[in-house]
Parts: structure tokens; C-alpha cells; sequence
């Protein structure tokens, strides 16, 4: 929105003061909302449908000629992945806690400055301290099923390159194409 007051551009519409908002700002502006809006919908479509397994197999697929510089692509997957599955944990985890504290009577939505900072450390200690619970509770998991650094792993499902993939893709291209000519 800052588009409708930085370009100069086009028939003014409106003045304010030194200020002038043209046509060909709002459609500027009005272009990058939209844009700003299709790529929220396509992410949110996007990790909606396709599975957190998936998005890391995939992941590491993308990022698999990093092994010959010797990163180790499959490491960089599983903390993708891991974060992946934490978020949604965290935020619940949050929401409780915030909960626990509005139903004593602490609020960080209203008081003072001074009150509602003091309100947020008291949610803010128990979701550090949930963190470091389930951050040890994974290390445990991991250690018990021998998971080990720079070991090839082997896949269920092997990932292969259907037509469907290809228009896709095709349809990504284009579609970053006109975002691009715009």
C-alpha cells in the first residue's frame, strides 16, 4: 500500500498535503496486494495438501548437491522437517498457556506497559520451558531409534517424475513468468 503515495506517476487522484495518490499508484498498489494475497493462498493450499514427510523428501531431493560439497542434505531435511512438526505443537502449546494465565486473572492485552511485559514473561518462561521438554523428549526419540549422522537413509516410497509434476511445474513457470512481465 506504500505504492499509492511513492509513485508519481499517472493522473493524481487525490492530494494530501505534499502527498498525491495517482492512478497508476493504486493499480500498482492494488497489483501487489493481489499478488501478496495469491502467494499466502498458493503457501497455505501448499502445506495443507502435501504431507510434512513429503515437503522433507522433497527437500532433501532439492537440496541433494550440496552432498558433494560435503553437507549433508539429509541432516538439513530432518531439522526442516522437525521444525515443520513443532510449529503447530508451539503454537498450541502457546495458546494454552496463555489461557492458563487469562483464567488467573493475567492478561497481556490490557494495563500498563510495565504490567503487560510483566504478563508476557509469565508466558514466556513455560513455553522456553515446554520447548526444552519436548527438545529433550525428540533427542531421546532420536537417540532410540539409532538415528546417527552421514547415514544413507532409504525411502518407503521412491520419488519419480509423473506428467502431472511436469504441467505443474509448467504452470509454476508461467505463472512467475506474468508476475515478473507485470
Amino acid at each position: 500500500m506504500v505504492n499509492l503515495f511513492v509513485v508519481r506517476t499517472g493522473t493524481p487522484v487525490v492530494a494530501l498535503g505534499p502527498l498525491s495518490i495517482t492512478d497508476q499508484g493504486v493499480t500498482i498498489a492494488v497489483l501487489y496486494a493481489c499478488r501478496f494475497a495469491l502467494v499466502i493462498i498458493l503457501g497455505a493450499v501448499f502445506l495443507t495438501t502435501t504431507t510434512p514427510t513429503a515437503m522433507t523428501d522433497a527437500f532433501a531431493t532439492l537440496i541433494s548437491p550440496l552432498n558433494r560439497l560435503g553437507i549433508h542434505a539429509q541432516e538439513i531435511a530432518l531439522v526442516m522437517s522437525l521444525a515443520l512438526r513443532f510449529i503447530p505443537t508451539l503454537t498450541d502449546e502457546t495458546r494454552a498457556i496463555v489461557d492458563a494465565q487469562s483464567a488467573r486473572g493475567g492478561s497481556i492485552e490490557t494495563g500498563s506497559l510495565a504490567q503487560r511485559i510483566k504478563a508476557m514473561s509469565a508466558i514466556i518462561v513455560p513455553i522456553f520451558a515446554g520447548t526444552l521438554r519436548h527438545a529433550d523428549n525428540l533427542s531421546l526419540a532420536l537417540d532410540a531409534r539409532c538415528y546417527e549422522e552421514g547415514i544413507r537413509r532409504t525411502h518407503w516410497r521412491a520419488l519419480t517424475i509423473a506428467a502431472r509434476d511436469l504441467i505443474f511445474a509448467a504452470a509454476v513457470i508461467i505463472y512467475i513468468a506474468a508476475i515478473i512481465a507485470l
